[in-house]
C-alpha cells in the first residue's frame, strides 16, 4: 500500500491523493469457510484548475466608459485552461444581452454602445462542480454634448484694449 493509505475497518483511506496513488488495489476477505476478493481501480486526474470548485473567471477591464456609438470590449477568460465554454449576461446570471451586442470566444463586443448598453455585465463558465462567475464588469456611456462633434474646442479670448 501506499505511504499516504491506511486501513480501517474494513476501509482503505488514502490521505492527499497524488497521481502515483493510481493503480488496481485488490480487498481480500476471509473466513473460517469463506474467501472473497474484489478489485477497484483508482484514477487520480490531474487538472489545472482547482478541484472541487466552480472555475474562476477574469475579466479584462473592469470598468470602461465610452461616449455614445463609440465601440466596447470587455474579455473574460479562466486562468490556466486555453479553451472554455463562456458566456456573457447583463446585469444578473441569464440575463439576456442587448440588441447588437454579440459574444465571441469570451470577448464581449458592443460595436456602438448606447446608453440602454451601460451597467453591468457577468462572465459565466461551468465545469462539473457548478458555475463560475466573473466579478461584474461595468460600462459606463456617456452622451456628448449636443453641438459638439470634434474631439477637441479651441476658444478665443478677446480683450479690449
Amino acid at each position: 500500500l501506499p505511504e499516504n493509505a491506511v486501513q480501517e475497518n474494513g476501509d482503505l483511506i488514502i490521505k492527499d491523493v497524488e497521481e502515483s496513488n493510481a493503480g488496481q488495489y485488490r480487498c481480500t476477505a476471509t473466513g473460517s469457510h469463506q474467501f472473497a476478493t474484489d478489485d477497484a481501480t483508482l484514477n487520480v486526474a490531474h487538472s489545472s484548475s482547482i478541484v472541487g470548485k466552480p472555475p474562476p473567471l477574469m475579466v479584462d477591464p473592469l470598468v470602461q466608459t465610452v461616449n455614445e456609438n463609440e465601440p466596447a470590449t470587455f474579455r473574460c477568460w479562466v486562468p490556466g485552461l486555453e479553451s472554455c465554454e463562456l458566456t456573457w449576461h447583463k446585469e444578473y446570471l441569464g440575463g439576456p444581452l442587448p440588441y447588437g451586442v454579440y459574444q465571441s470566444a469570451g470577448v464581449l463586443k458592443i460595436p456602438r454602445a448606447q446608453l440602454k448598453d451601460a451597467g453591468n455585465y457577468i462572465c459565466t463558465a461551468s465545469n462539473e462542480f457548478g458555475v463560475g462567475q466573473s466579478p461584474p464588469a461595468r460600462l459606463i456611456v456617456n452622451r456628448p454634448f449636443p453641438g459638439i462633434h470634434s474631439n477637441s474646442i479651441s476658444l478665443k479670448n478677446f480683450l479690449k484694449n
